[in-house]
């Protein structure tokens, strides 16, 4: 991959976060004194979404820690399960706060910083307290079946019957140059930004 492209990419992600973090300010900031409606709520959720998407794909992962766990309390907000209320702003503020120092050394020093623990336990005990003590856990998956006697679940075996063993083919598989149609590495992730959140690379 060449450095060219990845400097496109850094520039392009440093655009696309200055975006999200600008309209994040500005709602908060509105936030800390009138009611959002409903709709900016959403966006701001998004915005949030957004920046964690990114960060993602950029593997930062102390950023997109903290974007994770605001989407997450504002994902409340949005579904009716709380209020943004003014602690809850001054939290999301603190926590952009935090989001900004980070994107800032992302984009400098094209490394990921140091993830601040405290400001991510506070924004999981909110989100635990608005969520009434529930929800901070994915869903258990179902109770597997329990497995049925291969005795009950087969038909007795016909001795008339012969089988005929079976024989396996070891397949090897061998690294090429991409053909016609297929696309190279930095082709590959291109496509693979463009897909999970650098849309402005749709433009180059």
């Amino acid at each position: 991959m060449s450095d060219d492209f990845i400097e496109t990419i850094w520039a392009q992600y440093a655009v696309e976060t200055e975006e999200h973090i600008e309209a994040i300010e500005s709602a908060l900031v509105r936030a800390d004194s009138e009611a959002l409606t409903h709709d900016e709520i959403s966006g701001l959720f998004r915005a949030f979404h957004s920046l964690k998407g990114l960060s993602r794909v950029m593997e930062l992962a102390a950023l997109e820690s903290v974007t994770h766990r605001s989407e997450d309390l504002l994902g409340l907000v949005r579904d009716g399960a709380t209020s943004l209320d003014k602690p809850m702003v001054d939290l999301l503020l603190r926590a952009l706060d935090a989001i900004k120092t980070l994107r800032n050394l992302a984009v400098s020093q094209r490394s990921d910083g140091e993830k601040p623990e405290a400001l991510v336990r506070e924004l999981v005990a909110a989100f635990k307290r608005a969520s009434g003590g529930g929800g901070e856990e994915p869903a258990a998956h179902a109770a597997a079946p329990a497995p049925v006697p291969v005795d009950a679940a087969m038909p007795a075996a016909d001795p008339t019957l012969a089988v005929a063993p079976v024989q396996t083919t070891k397949v090897k598989q061998e690294l090429r140059a991409p053909t016609e149609g297929e696309t190279s590495d930095d082709q590959e992730i291109f496509l693979r930004l463009v897909k999970n959140g650098l849309p402005i690379l749709e433009q180059l």
